[in-house]
């Protein structure tokens, strides 16, 4: 799924900088958080969840091992902005 909550405005134009991060590791997929700011100013908040899907089967799967540690890797790094 996608969720996403609009807090300021930007204008075509303005610079905007977005920051993700690794939210959840499950054992079928991952999610992530994000973060629009101007500055300061925190202009929207959204996550997404991606689930692993067999080929074959076209059923959810379990997380391939060198990505779920990829992806651990990636959620303890410090990320400015993101709690």
């Amino acid at each position: 799924g996608a969720e996403l909550r609009y807090r300021a405005s930007a204008h075509y134009g303005e610079r905007v900088r977005v920051t993700s991060r690794v939210a959840r590791i499950g054992s079928r997929g991952v999610g992530f958080a994000y973060e629009v700011r101007r500055d300061d100013d925190l202009l929207a908040t959204g996550s997404t969840e991606h689930l692993w899907i067999d080929a074959a089967t076209r059923r959810p799967c379990s997380t391939p091992a060198d990505l779920r540690a990829a992806f651990s890797r990636l959620a303890q790094r410090p990320t400015e902005g993101l709690g």
